[in-house]
């Protein structure tokens, strides 16, 4: 199944930055032995200290438009398409497409993570009997390709979201590509009512180059020599259709000071010997904290994982600089192309943290993080359904906490975003794994949009054990007619896949400016302006 396939993924992943660099190893050896086991005891809500204060501070005069294609997400080929698909058929599970279309998915990406590096594109196209079997990548044998090519753009229709491909730079060739972009540009897909199926604008020009996993070691190549593929690749494409939009995944030295590829210097190696034009980066640099030794208390695990948006932010930052150090008079974009909690993996229980309420809450945070950022251009969630702990819809269709999250953000991100300043306090966190110890985290984060008259907030309180009195703060012009607020809650705040979450609470009417959100939890509140 993917799920037990892409566990093996993670952790072959995880061994290919450590298992390059002796180094880390032995200061990792150290660390980990300093670390206590988890508990799942969680503090309980500390009722009779008085909330703490915070002022969040609109300027709705100062707005861009709000950027959906944040609300992206991932399918893979295999398992019928990560369990979208019918057992042994073409055809879809309507109820899970329905599902997904409340998700609001802007971006799709396709055929995968390291699956795309053995995928052979013309092998998924045709009749049912004339599918052919590729690579599962991680000895777990091969796959007859149902969800190919046609099913993907169907998808994608169905949901109304972009479509994203990945390339197979690893073990297919230039022309490959450029005869995919022209079957799905030039010459077209129809879907099995005679119906074209979308042009795609938007591809990717590899996986992770900068990783070697223990498996498939043949396909790893140095910086430079990727670069020498992907101008071929680039070129070759381009030659088909020059509007499509090309991104070449990077990868900094270090993640949160801790180093994250065996190939050090490897963007500075490749941006060097870029030579064909190319819009964007993709960055797989928010699978936070991801802890390798002995799990921590549940304390410091949720403070690492509340303070992991610090560490992508620098990294987006550092990475935009090196592109104006190669390429000063070009404006470059960020895309995650793949993000989601993670935490461990072999480690029993806290593997499955993932699709926790724990999860959901770094997922939101993530989430607020890409939306109040200039020059992304898009962000992935890994994944849309199956996968392991990953899929927002667990295999049996139902729902797991980050699908509510992803709900909600997809019915605040509309309009507008709206300048804020965020007056509140801060916590200091303790290092685990990537996440190395810091300070000044605030307590608060948010997004604010406005549409029409109507202003939303999507509010994340990250106390694990205090509520916030949140008061809004709005220019004088703006006056305020009604507001309410609701609430994603669980009582099961780190319970290993959690599928019994309730999902939103109702709208409740809020009569002042202030509001009270519940220790580690997510409000959606919405104003209607006079």
């Amino acid at each position: 199944m993917g799920n037990g396939s892409y566990k093996k993924e993670m952790r072959i992943i995880m061994n290919s930055i450590f298992k390059n660099l002796p180094v880390l190893l032995s200061i990792l050896s150290i660390v980990a032995s300093s670390n206590i086991n988890a508990s799942e005891k969680l503090p309980a809500h500390d009722k009779l200290k008085p909330p703490f204060n915070v002022d969040l501070i609109i300027d709705d005069k100062n707005k861009r438009p709000v950027n959906r294609k944040v609300l992206g997400n991932n399918v893979q080929w295999v398992d019928h398409g990560d369990e979208i698909l019918k057992r042994g058929e073409l055809s879809f599970i309507e109820d899970k497409v329905t599902k997904a279309k409340r998700m609001g998915v802007t971006v799709l990406r396709y055929p995968g993570g390291s699956l795309a590096d053995l995928y052979h594109w013309k092998d998924g196209i045709g009749s049912k009997k004339s599918r052919k079997k590729n690579s599962r990548f991680h000895g777990q044998g091969d796959d007859t390709i149902l969800f190919g090519t046609a099913e993907f753009l169907t998808l994608t229709t169905k949901l109304n979201a972009e479509p994203l491909i990945t390339v197979n730079i690893a073990s297919g060739n230039a022309k490959e590509a450029a005869d995919w972009v022209k079957l799905t540009n030039i010459t077209r897909i129809k879907d099995k009512t005679g119906t074209l199926l979308p042009r795609v604008k938007y591809w990717e020009i590899g996986n992770e180059p900068y990783l070697i996993g223990d498996e498939h070691k043949e396909l790893a190549m140095m910086p430079e020599e990727y670069a020498r593929r992907a101008n071929l690749f680039i070129k070759s494409m381009k030659a088909v259709d020059p509007s499509i939009v090309v991104g070449i995944p990077l990868r900094s030295d270090t993640l949160g000071g801790t180093p994250a590829t065996p190939l050090q210097g490897f963007n500075v190696k490749v941006l060097k010997n870029m030579t064909q034009p190319f819009e964007y980066v993709s960055l797989h640099n928010a699978y936070f904290p991801y802890i390798w030794e002995s799990v921590p208390d549940i304390n410091t695990l949720y403070l690492s994982a509340m303070s992991a948006s610090k560490f992508v932010k620098e990294d987006i930052e550092h990475t935009k600089k090196q592109l104006k150090e190669f390429f000063p008079n070009r404006n470059i974009n960020i895309a995650i192309t793949e993000y989601n909690a993670f935490f461990t993996i072999g480690k029993g229980k806290s593997d499955g943290y993932i699709s926790s309420k724990l999860g959901a809450l770094y997922v939101a945070d993530m989430l607020a993080l890409f939306s109040n950022m200039q020059d992304i251009l898009m962000a992935n969630y890994w994944s849309l359904s199956g996968n392991w702990f990953f899929g927002t819809i667990r295999q049996d269709n139902k729902l797991r906490p980050s699908y509510y999250v992803l709900e909600g953000f997809n019915r605040v991100l509309r309009g507008d975003i709206l300048s804020i300043d965020i007056k509140s306090p801060t916590f200091k966190n303790k290092k685990a794994g990537f996440i190395s110890k810091t300070d000044d985290i605030p307590l608060i984060t948010a997004v604010v949009t406005s549409q029409d008259k109507s202003i939303r907030a999507f509010i994340i309180n990250k106390h694990l054990q205090k509520s916030a009195n949140l008061k809004f703060k709005l220019n004088d012009s703006v006056k305020v007619d009604s507001m309410k607020m609701q609430k994603l809650l669980t009582d099961r705040f780190i319970k290993s896949d959690d599928v019994d979450s309730k999902g939103w609470t109702s709208f409740e009417i809020i009569k002042n400016n202030t509001v009270n959100i519940p220790p580690h939890s997510m409000v959606i509140v919405e104003m209607q302006k006079k």
